[in-house]
């Protein structure tokens, strides 16, 4: 039987809001959260700071289980949880996890609801951002990545964060450009060292494609984004697609002519326009040249 939590209580939290030199009431505990047993609450939370979407916490709390059930607004929503203290247990629908003493949790965008457990007092460091708001694209082959706890990336963030959250309460308004632009950096090189090592050539080719398959639909995913969610340079990318004679911009540009021709053969009505914004190329001409300089011969003459 769960016990629910006090909306109210959870819902708010007065904490150092960066973008401006005064504390103000801010949606730090997602109210979504359910506390099926033990104390949770905004009491937890010794200190914190956010701008944006962007928010860090380090909380103290005794045993307890909460549950945390997402919704459409936390969708696109990277966590990142440092265990400082005691051992922590994160369960979802894809599995569970076990974070001791210095170990780190990563919850990456999705629909999943996910429990935390912990059996003795714990304190830990939170980090949650909004991904596509920074401009990072995270794949499904990217979610089997391991943050090591021992990397360097993860030393720095931990350090840095544990900073932030003690000089925050100095940074008048308007001077915190630096460390927002720090803070995304941070968050974004946390993503990257996520990413799975590649493996052969041919696993690496499986996971461009699989990649492009999910993020073709979006007009602003491009080659770039795609060696960023890989885990590898854009050279190395480039290289990989040459020996198979091809490049990663042709993979992108046919896998987005394939979802322009199902959508005009299932319905031969639809605008050209509705087709070139749904299947990622952003416009007429983009999809027009695409289909011109297209390597299939059998392309619908009347779509050129």
């Amino acid at each position: 039987m769960k016990k629910p939590s006090d909306a109210s209580s959870l819902a708010t939290s007065r904490v150092r809001d960066l973008s401006d030199s005064s504390f103000s009431s801010t949606p730090l505990v997602d109210p979504g959260i359910t506390v099926l047993r033990g104390d949770f609450s905004v009491s937890n939370i010794v200190e914190a700071a956010h701008f944006g979407t962007t928010f860090v916490a380090r909380i103290r709390a005794n045993p307890h289980v909460i549950v945390w059930e997402r919704d459409p607004a936390t969708y696109e929503h990277i966590l990142f949880i440092f265990v400082t203290h005691g051992t922590m247990v994160f369960s979802s629908t894809g599995g569970y996890s076990t974070s001791p003493d210095g170990g780190i949790c990563l919850i990456y965008p999705g629909a999943e609801d996910f429990t935390f457990e912990s059996k003795t007092p714990t304190e830990v460091l939170t980090f949650s951002f909004d991904g596509r708001k920074l401009g990072i694209l995270v794949s499904e082959t990217t979610r089997s990545g391991q943050l090591r706890a021992n990397s360097p990336t993860a030393r720095v963030a931990y350090a840095y964060l544990s900073s932030l959250l003690k000089t925050s309460k100095e940074i008048q308004g308007g001077s915190d450009k630096p460390l927002r632009e720090m803070t995304q950096h941070l968050a974004r090189a946390l993503v990257a060292d996520t990413a799975p090592v590649s493996g052969s050539k041919e696993h690496l080719l499986e996971r461009a494609t699989a990649t492009i398959n999910n993020w073709a639909t979006s007009p602003s995913f491009g080659v770039p984004s795609l060696a960023s969610i890989l885990g590898v340079s854009r050279r190395t990318l480039e290289r990989v697609y040459a020996e198979v004679h091809e490049t990663p911009g042709f993979a992108i540009r046919a896998a987005r002519l394939k979802i322009a021709r199902t959508m005009i053969a299932s319905n031969p009505t639809a605008r050209f326009e509705s087709v070139a914004v749904a299947s990622g190329f952003g416009s007429v001409d983009s999809l027009r040249r695409a289909l011109k300089s297209s390597r299939i011969s059998d392309e619908p003459r009347e779509l050129l």
